[in-house]
Order: structure tokens, then sequence, then C-alpha cells
């Protein structure tokens, strides 16, 4: 009997021994296939990362360009409006000179006619003294 036992013993011994065995196999296939998925998941991320910063950039640099042109536009329509107010501050002043010059020009003619009216008033008063003066000097005579 000892002998059945002492090789039950073995036996069982063996047995575990195999499972241990086996079971080591196992987690090593386990570990393996764990690490391929984990390989995997990895480079699937990193591409999915690759490929968010490739359209990050790209959509920033299309924004950069919009922007860029948005700004070219507004530059143009500023340049645009300050020609067209330069005109009409350029035709303003124009009309403004002329303006002034008009009134210069009336200013004159109504100055002048004045010295004229009072010239002439000045010497029809002169003429009426001589005429006077005479009348009366004709009188002493």
């Amino acid at each position: 009997m000892a002998e059945i036992s002492s090789t039950t013993a073995q036996s069982r011994k063996n047995n575990h021994e195999m499972q241990v065995r086996q079971h080591s196999t196992e987690m090593k296939s386990m570990e393996t296939e764990h690490q391929n998925r984990f390989r995997q998941t990895v480079n699937k991320n990193e591409e999915l990362l690759k490929s968010t910063q490739k359209n990050y950039d790209v959509k920033v640099s299309m924004l950069k360009d919009d922007f860029s042109r948005k700004v070219e536009d507004l530059q143009k329509k500023q340049e645009e409006r300050l020609k067209l107010e330069q005109l009409r501050l350029d035709s303003e002043i124009t009309d403004l000179q002329q303006a002034h010059n008009e009134k210069k020009n009336e200013l004159k003619i109504n100055h002048d006619s004045e010295i004229s009216k009072m010239l002439e008033s000045h010497n029809d008063t002169i003429q009426n003294a001589k005429r006077k003066f005479q009348s009366e000097f004709s009188k002493y005579k």
C-alpha cells in the first residue's frame, strides 16, 4: 500500500506539475495576447492622434488663411472708403474755396460800388460847393 500511495502521490505530483506548466503556458499566452492587444490599441490611438493633429493643423491653417483674407478685404475696403472720403473732402474744400472767392468778389464789387458812390457823392458835393462859391463870389465882384 505504501507503494500505491507513493505512486498515487507521484501521479498527483506529476499531475500538479503538469497543471502548473499548463497554467504557466496559458498565462504566457494570455500575456502575449494582451501585449499584442495593448500594442494594437496604442498604435491605433497614436494613428488617431496623428490624424486628429493633422486635421487640427489643417483647420488652423485654413482659419489663419481665412482670417488673413478677411483682414486684407477689410484693409482694401477701408482704403477705398478713405479714398472716397478724401475725394469728398477735396470736393468740399473746392466748393468752399469757390464760395469764399465768390463772396469775396461780391464784397469787393459792393465795396467798389460803395466807394464809387461815395466818390460820386463827394465830387457832387465839391461841385455844388464850387458852384455856390462861384455864385457867391460872383455876387461880390
